[in-house]
């Protein structure tokens, strides 16, 4: 089982799936940075959403307030890595967010 590559995750409850942004390796003026230059980026994209935060008081689940695209900036250490399709991805919970990116639109 170890050897298997997995072809799709999908995360539970309120869990979500970040495919995180690569740091720039260059400058706008062109400047190639090395990697200890390079800034440490926290953030990235959602792949999934799980159904949501389940309440059990209510027995209800609550759906989660991100969806699939958004940018979200995420804490230092925040998520469990997960490798879908050769790709590093991580699984982060909702409250983990520190908060949706908008970026300007040049």
């Amino acid at each position: 089982m170890a050897s298997q590559v997995i072809k799709r995750f999908v995360p539970l409850f309120n869990r979500i799936l970040v495919e995180r942004t690569e740091p720039l390796k260059k400058t706008v003026g062109g400047i190639i940075l090395p990697d200890n230059a390079a800034q440490k980026i926290n953030w990235g994209t959602v792949i999934e959403v799980g159904s949501g935060k389940f309440n059990q008081q209510t027995g209800k689940v609550t759906p989660l307030s991100l969806k699939k695209g958004d940018a979200v900036m995420l804490g230092e250490f925040s998520g469990q890595k997960v490798k879908v399709n050769d790709k590093e991805l991580l699984v982060v919970n909702e409250e983990d967010v520190l908060g949706v990116i908008e970026f300007d639109k040049k």
